[in-house]
């Protein structure tokens, strides 16, 4: 389970990354808002998956 979350978490710390380098390019100020709607996506979905994994 702990080796799933590290690479969901690379993927998303790289989704991120290169949504911020497209955002600041083309939006500027716009990619905030977007990391921060990946940001609370990935953490609702944490946040259902954590009850499973630590039970």
């Amino acid at each position: 389970m702990k080796t799933l979350y590290y690479i969901s978490s690379v993927i998303f710390f790289g989704f991120a990354m290169v949504l911020f380098a497209l955002g600041t390019g083309i939006l500027g100020y716009g990619s905030f808002i977007g990391l921060a709607i990946i940001y609370l996506i990935v953490a609702t979905s944490m946040h259902r998956a954590t009850p499973a994994s630590s039970s």
